[in-house]
Parts: structure tokens; C-alpha cells; sequence
């Protein structure tokens, strides 16, 4: 289902390129594997954040980067 969503968003936004060749589904597996990363992250750490926050940082990362935190 994650893998659904993202490949929709890619697909609403494929105006957007990379600047190298990038596989979509290179993509689509990166995004839900980091997903998947934090969302563990989160809950390992007794969810103390709330949710929105986590998501914001989670978008930030992945829309600008490591560089961007």
C-alpha cells in the first residue's frame, strides 16, 4: 500500500525530474524504506513526539535531504 502511494505521488509529480537517470522504483523502494525507518524509530522511542512533527521531518529529509536537517 506505502509503495502505491508513493508511486501515485511520483506519478502527480513527474514534472519533477532527477537530475541523473533515477528508476522510479528505486525511488518508490528508498521512500518507503525510510519511511519504514522512522516510523520504527518513532515507536521504539515511546512516540513522544506527536505525529505531524514526525511527518514534517520525514518530508523535510526526504524532499531536501540529510543536509537540510
Amino acid at each position: 500500500m506505502l509503495c502505491d502511494l508513493v508511486r501515485a505521488e511520483l506519478a502527480a509529480n513527474k514534472d519533477r525530474k532527477l537530475p541523473d537517470v533515477v528508476p522510479n522504483e528505486l525511488i518508490v523502494q528508498f521512500v518507503v524504506g525510510a519511511f519504514l525507518s522512522v516510523l520504527i524509530w518513532w515507536l521504539d522511542g515511546g512516540a513522544k513526539l506527536p505525529p505531524q512533527q514526525v511527518d514534517q521531518i520525514f518530508r523535510r529529509l526526504a524532499t531536501e535531504g540529510v543536509p537540510s536537517a
